[in-house]
């Protein structure tokens, strides 16, 4: 069997002919997504591909792969070996990350990466931007490659970051296995472990000579297909020297330990998922956007409530029962009359913020909610207003632009408009947007306000995480480095 050393930064190893022929076209078969299905195992769909978790036990061929691997590898399995399946088909795509995580007494050590079909694939390379020289796999039916996420320094290796280019047509079709084991495993002499043993440098695998402090680490939770938010963060962890690693929400072992104290976290999306992951990477000591000392374990419910608690000027709001069907005339004059705004909840952009314009056309739209399950807010309608998105970070506000109405709408919308980011911003509506954000419990924010031509602002909502990017490419802050920033003077 052929095995050829592709990099030494990260270390990659190429094993051109590790699946024959037959073996590809078994297990071709026996992964397809349908018999994947039939045989109960869970499919998830997503911009990265069809992807399942498969035991060597699901087809003979399999496990003696599993087997080679073990043998290949030459290290003491602290995990068994599992197949995470791939389909990615034209448009699929999978932003770059470290295969970097850790369980009780183990590590992820080293990758495995098989490519069983590609099927006239263009696109669906295997990419090491960070790799020294740049490291591009083109996807070749029967391939093996071997890489190993440590540097000789017992740290996660940042040459390591790789990702799936786009699939532009054709199918793909790999399966990754991932070797755990613990971190003073003996490797056996012939196999590859051991030569990423034996590997001398004079200097750590994240560039720093041998004995100097490692340069601060910010990990960024996702759970998304599109990470501006993530991408924006890197380019400036890169120009403050700080290590950038990127973690998808899905993908992480769910006996992964806490990161180090002294390590930065920030979760740029809202799902379960990422939220779940957060808070199994965090503990005492990683520093994050939240205030209380119980990071993100401590809740804030019902912030706009809060806010009007704290007097803060927010839109006269009511949140009815069904009980309180009939006294709906008696509601909306309390709020100012008609139109009034429906808050459903639940979407993002605008989706479930409705207008009411008569009695009858509020009347049946709360049916509707309360029908679904909801429980619809009314809000008070300000006309005629100017709606600012300011983004808080820390103390003060990095940036603030409009966001003008969408045609034929009540609703607004970011503008592509760079004279829309250049705006002054009164010191007391920015001192509203700080203190918003920090009631939510964070110290990062993008805060929305209405501004009436009578001069009076109205709080709408804070929101953290929020979408920043748009604010970086037609305005001129950099919002990104103000965070890392932060961070960094929180550790």
């Amino acid at each position: 069997m052929t095995v050829r050393l592709l990099a030494e930064r990260p270390l990659v190893f190429d094993l051109p002919a590790f699946v024959d022929a037959s073996a590809r076209e078994a297990l071709t078969a026996a992964l397809a997504v349908p018999r994947l299905l039939d045989a109960g195992l869970d499919v998830r769909y997503g911009a990265t591909g069809r992807t399942a978790e498969v035991p060597p036990a699901f087809h003979p061929a399999l496990a003696e792969i599993a087997r080679r691997i073990e043998v290949l590898v030459g290290l003491p399995l602290a995990i068994p070996l599992s197949f995470r399946v791939r389909h990615a088909a034209p448009g699929d795509a999978h932003p770059p990350h470290l295969d970097a995580y850790e369980v009780p007494g183990a590590r992820l050590l080293a990758t495995v990466m098989i490519y069983l079909d590609t099927a006239a694939c263009t696109g669906g390379a295997t990419a090491f931007p960070d790799a020294v020289p740049p490291l591009r796999l083109e996807p070749t039916p029967g391939r093996a490659v071997v890489w190993f996420n440590y540097g000789p320094d017992g740290r996660p290796d940042p040459s390591t970051n790789h990702l799936l280019e786009r699939v532009e047509a054709g199918h793909r079709l790999t399966m990754n296995t991932f070797v755990y084991a613990a971190p003073d495993a003996s490797p056996a002499p012939d196999g590859l472990a051991a030569r990423a043993a034996a590997r001398t440098s004079p200097a750590s695998a994240d560039g720093t000579a041998e004995g100097a402090a490692a340069p601060p680490e910010l990990v960024c939770v996702d759970d998304t297909a599109a990470p501006a938010s993530a991408a924006a963060l890197e380019r400036a962890c890169r120009a403050l020297g700080v290590r950038f690693r990127h973690v998808f929400a899905r993908e992480v072992d769910p006996r992964t330990w806490p990161l180090e104290p002294g390590t930065m976290l920030y979760c740029v999306s809202t799902t379960a998922a990422a939220e779940r992951v957060e808070r199994l990477l965090w503990q005492p000591g990683v520093a994050t956007f939240h205030r209380s000392p119980e990071g993100p374990f401590s809740v804030s419910v019902d912030p706009n409530r809060r806010f009007a608690l704290e007097g803060l000027p927010v839109p006269r709001s009511v949140t009815p029962s069904p009980a309180w069907a009939g006294e709906l005339p008696g509601l909306v004059d309390g709020l100012g009359g008609l139109p009034v705004v429906v808050k459903a909840g639940g979407g993002e952009g605008g989706v479930g913020t409705l207008r009411a314009d008569s009695l009858p056309a509020l009347t049946s739209l709360l049916d509707l909610l309360w029908a679904q399950g909801g429980a619809p807010t009314i809000m008070s309608f300000v006309p005629d207003a100017v709606h600012l998105r300011l983004v808080v970070v820390g103390d003060r506000v990095v940036t603030a632009y409009r966001n003008p109405l969408r045609p034929d709408d009540f609703r607004s919308a970011p503008s592509a408009e760079p004279a829309d980011y250049d705006v002054e911003v009164d010191a007391e509506v920015a001192a509203l947007a700080v203190r918003a954000t920090h009631l939510t419990g964070h110290d990062f924010g993008g805060v929305d306000v209405l501004l009436h031509p009578s001069g009076r602002a109205y709080l709408l909502e804070a929101n953290s995480p929020c979408y920043f990017p748009q604010a970086e490419s037609f305005g001129k802050a950099d919002v990104a480095r103000a965070m890392v920033e932060a961070l960094l003077a929180r550790r």
